[in-house]
């Protein structure tokens, strides 16, 4: 019997490169585009986040926050809503269905910044095309997500870092 406490599992990224290529980005313009989480779970922190985002609402963003899954409690799901386009007004994204394959690909490939502020490991679908697509990773530092993308050695910035960031343009990738 093994007695070994797991506290971080892999997540295969099973993704062909070759099918990524033929897909368009969902959002084709010059935007800034914010994953904000990446289901409705409250563990997301959602409106913490968007706090922390919302000096950049008169810049060039798009803030994108999925709410498909993850939560029944409709409250908190409308909350959320509710909050950001009062913030953002028309810059606030909300997804509340859920998206064919090919649909989350795109709009995965369209994503400039994925923030996901959770202690658990979740969101690695959302992280792992992120990365893919140069985009800039922001975690959160106590979490098990950051102690995975540490282990494999890959950059990230902390949720910290929206508090020091003064401009979209700081929000951009490492070199």
């Amino acid at each position: 019997m093994i007695k070994t406490k797991i506290s971080l599992i892999p997540y295969p990224d099973t993704v062909d490169d070759s099918i990524l290529v033929a897909i368009p980005k969902y959002f084709n313009d010059s935007a800034c585009n914010i994953l904000v989480g990446n289901h409705a779970g409250s563990g997301n922190n959602h409106k913490e986040l968007l706090n922390k985002l919302v000096k950049f609402k008169n810049e060039n963003i798009r803030i994108v926050v999925p709410l498909n899954y993850g939560n029944k409690n409709k409250k908190y799901i409308e909350s959320v809503i509710e909050y950001g386009q009062e913030l953002f007004d028309s810059k606030f994204h909300p997804i509340i269905k859920l998206l064919p394959f090919n649909d989350y690909l795109a709009l995965m490939k369209s994503i400039n910044v994925t923030i996901i502020d959770t202690i658990k490991q979740t969101g690695l679908a959302a992280i792992y095309n992120t990365i893919r697509s140069n985009g800039l990773l922001i975690l959160r530092r106590n979490g098990h997500n950051f102690l995975w993308m540490n282990y494999l050695g890959i950059k990230v910035k902390t949720t910290e870092f929206l508090d020091e960031a003064k401009k979209i343009e700081d929000l951009s990738p490492f070199d």
